[in-house]
């Protein structure tokens, strides 16, 4: 299993420009304008393009119902809790915003057996 992923290594920092690493786009809007790709996947879309960099095999024995998709906010929040703030058993954290890295960064001092700083 790989320790470390493999985005910034095969994007450079330009791939947040909305479109794929080929610099096009799949979708146009009813005018014949370009829809740019959101986190160059289109994940906001009925059907998608993806780069195979963006692609995970499942083993075939998992069950699909319990498959699902993590965004980079649960890495982030992994991140934070073990490599910028080393979270320890123990400390306490305080936290601001909700969203899917916050909503993450919860459950990640939980599991370090951390205290929740907020009200």
């Amino acid at each position: 299993m790989l320790q470390k992923g493999n985005t910034c290594s095969k994007f450079p920092v330009e791939f947040l420009g909305g479109m794929p690493r080929d610099g096009t786009t799949r979708f146009l809007d009813v005018d014949g304008r370009p829809i740019h790709h959101f986190f160059s996947v289109s994940s906001f879309s009925q059907y998608t393009v993806v780069d195979i960099t963006h692609v995970v095999k499942l083993d075939p024995d998992f069950p699909v119902d319990k498959a699902c998709l993590l965004s980079c906010g649960i890495t982030t929040g992994l991140g934070a809790v073990c490599k910028t703030a080393e979270v320890e058993k123990g400390s306490t954290v305080a936290i601001f915003g909700l969203g899917s890295t916050g909503l993450a960064v919860i459950n990640f001092i939980l599991f370090f057996q951390a205290y929740l700083k907020g009200s």
